[in-house]
């Protein structure tokens, strides 16, 4: 019997994106694609490890989408049908159910996480037989002579998942744990999410199928063989995003196969340092795009580093661009006045052996030099550049104007 998985599939996303409004239809077209891809590859059962939405409140919109992918499940009869029997964690049997076509079973994330006083989509769908719903479950799954157990929880809040772990019971090598939450060792170092240790795990399972991470992970932790296919869609448009193509994993016996997506966004990511002005930007993606092939164009987040007097358009810039790449502009330089305070207040330090550059020095001193250019909302911006903050263009562009300018523009 072969398993197909898939995870965060986040459905409804971008709805709120006024640059580029087309990533909320990116959702539900990378996330049939990725059914499609496992049913072909001929999975019987379908797992999803949570976030199948964007939001727990979801709108007719959303939903709407997810009731096309269900319908494209429902089209592909199977040979034999697939028997399901769910049962409660104390064994106690929930219901039995006969699919004539691939059943999906699911756990919720924290993004689609319901709190307890609130009526629960999933179970409304799993009522109407439209899904099996994991959370705090066990289901059998039964195709022919072969059959398969799986064990699913669902996202809730982190002090409660130790004992919600202890109370599940020891898997076999025919058993699959779902979940959707962080582990450690799945993460990056500088990533400071609460996340659960392995060995809360309990034992035995074959696999442990989780959602939770955007990017791939294929590991084996304390024992525990841990599988992650990261999101559908193109996200967070982080670093590790970026390192491979999406994928699904399609389980079959003791293989793990990787199944890459297709027809999902290209994500590109730019460190410009020291950018000399716009044209130099447009250049250096247009550069990085090279000649796509692709009927969907590429997203490009660009984050501009270093120091300059240069005020830029980034709006201006994306405009531009807009039929090549969906871009994403992210203004982290460091104002060159704040570079330059450091230096004079090292100079100064060092001249003088005391250290005479104290915040009224400095509010005094540039009031002078300004004169009527001087506006009350850059003493704040002084003061937490002179305590070591690094203060970007994005946080002080516009301050007290009318027009988009940078303080920049004053000091110089």
């Amino acid at each position: 019997m072969k398993v197909g998985i898939l995870s965060d599939t986040h459905l409804g996303k971008g709805r709120n994106d006024k640059l580029f409004p087309e990533r909320r239809e990116d959702t539900k077209r990378d996330m049939i694609s990725a059914v499609n891809i496992l049913l072909e590859s001929g999975a019987d059962v379908l797992v999803h490890a949570g976030d199948v939405f964007d939001m727990w409140k979801v709108d007719i919109s959303t939903f709407s989408d997810f009731l096309d992918m269900l319908a494209v499940i429902r089209k592909r009869e199977t040979e034999e049908p697939v028997k399901v029997t769910a049962y409660d964690l104390k064994g106690n049997m929930l219901y039995r159910r006969v699919f004539y076509h691939t059943p999906l079973l699911l756990v919720h994330g924290n993004h689609d996480f319901v709190p307890d006083r609130e009526e629960n989509l999933f179970n409304k769908l799993e009522s109407s037989g439209l899904i099996v719903y994991l959370h705090n479950k066990r289901v059998v799954v039964e195709k022919g002579e072969e059959s398969y157990t799986f064990t699913g929880l669902g996202f809730v809040p982190y002090q409660y998942i130790p004992l919600k772990l202890k109370n599940m019971e020891r898997g076999d090598s025919n058993s699959f744990f779902v979940f959707h939450f962080a582990v450690e060792g799945l993460y990056p170092k500088h990533y400071r999410e609460p996340a659960v240790s392995p060995s809360l795990f309990p034992e035995g399972y074959r696999y442990y199928i989780g959602g939770h991470l955007h990017w791939i992970v294929n590991k084996v932790l304390d024992g525990k063989h841990f599988l992650i296919p990261g999101s559908t869609t193109i996200t967070d448009m982080s670093e590790a995003e970026a390192k491979k193509e999406r994928i699904v994993y399609l389980i079959e016996e003791s293989k793990v196969r990787e199944l890459p997506i297709p027809g999902v966004r290209k994500l590109i990511i730019l460190r410009i340092h020291y950018p000399q002005d716009e044209h130099h930007i447009v250049e250096t993606v247009i550069r990085a795009i090279g000649d796509s092939k692709s009927d969907r164009k590429p997203i490009v987040k660009v984050v501009l580093e270093g120091s300059s007097k240069a005020y830029i358009n980034t709006a201006g810039i994306v405009e531009q661009l807009r039929d090549r790449a969906l871009v994403y502009i992210e203004d982290k330089r460091k104002s060159h006045v704040v570079e330059k305070l450091k230096l004079i207040k090292e100079e100064v330090s060092l001249t003088t052996g005391k250290d005479i550059f104290t915040k009224e020095f400095v509010v005094q001193e540039v009031k002078r030099r300004m004169g009527d250019r001087w506006k009350e909302w850059m003493e704040d911006i002084l003061l937490r550049a002179l305590e070591g903050e690094d203060i970007s263009l994005e946080d002080i562009e516009g301050k007290g104007t009318d027009k988009k300018r940078s303080i920049t523009d004053y000091f110089t």
